[in-house]
């Protein structure tokens, strides 16, 4: 950042902006850009997904920038002033375990329910 914090508030914002650095690959003056944005708009948002990051105030754009992600496995960062949230990537297991129907729990036992069975077997 090309200045130092005056205030609390702004060392909050810098440490915010620091951490999209983490998840893009940002240059310095884009995080001077996302900086002053945050500092110069209290209810604006940055919101970083794959691959480009918008300074937004509300649900209006007012930049976008292409910015790729660092690496898998995030689906979206959002920094206000306020919060820093990030989402992970959401990759369903391949698990089909049981369920509830009309006759009952059918289906699946838990691999420590057969271990049990199974110690409980060789007594």
């Amino acid at each position: 950042m090309n200045n130092e914090p005056q205030t609390y508030h702004e060392l909050i914002i810098q440490k915010r902006c620091y951490e999209l650095s983490k998840y893009f690959h940002v240059t310095k003056e884009e995080l001077q850009e996302f900086y002053d944005f945050l500092k110069n708009n209290p209810d604006g948002q940055i919101l970083g997904d794959s691959g480009s990051v918008s300074l937004m105030k509300g649900t209006n754009i007012i930049k976008s920038l292409p910015i790729p992600l660092i690496g898998a496995g995030i689906a979206s960062v959002l920094i206000t002033n306020s919060i820093v949230r990030v989402t992970p990537v959401y990759t369903p297991s391949s698990y089909s375990g049981g369920g509830w129907s009309d006759s009952g729990w059918s289906g699946g036992s838990s691999n420590n329910n057969n271990n049990n069975n199974n110690n409980n077997n060789n007594r």
